[in-house]
């Protein structure tokens, strides 16, 4: 495989990100490309927020598949797991 320009490796994760099969896995590509990025961003911080933020929506979501499995019209996944109120639990996992 040869070495990837950070362009064409975003490229790549949104291929795969509309490609994917499951809403975590969709997140977790939209994470990816919210990292590469944030290499190129003069305002890295908040690109890599966002990205640790829909990892922690995947987490959610596989560890709660239940509490996704209907939601409220018009409501997105974001605020439906509430995450956005306990900013805590976005951080990322180590």
């Amino acid at each position: 495989m040869r070495a990837l320009t950070i362009r064409e490796a975003m490229v790549e994760a949104a291929e795969r990100w509309r490609k994917a099969g499951s809403a975590p896995e969709r997140y977790r590509w939209i994470a990816v490309w919210w990292r590469l990025s944030a290499l190129e961003s003069m305002t890295p911080d908040q690109h890599r927020k966002y990205a640790r933020s829909q990892m922690a929506l995947a987490a959610d979501m596989e560890r709660r598949p239940g509490h996704y499995a209907s939601k409220p019209a018009g409501m997105t996944d974001w605020l439906h797991s509430g995450l956005a109120d306990h900013p805590r639990d976005e951080k990322e996992r180590t």
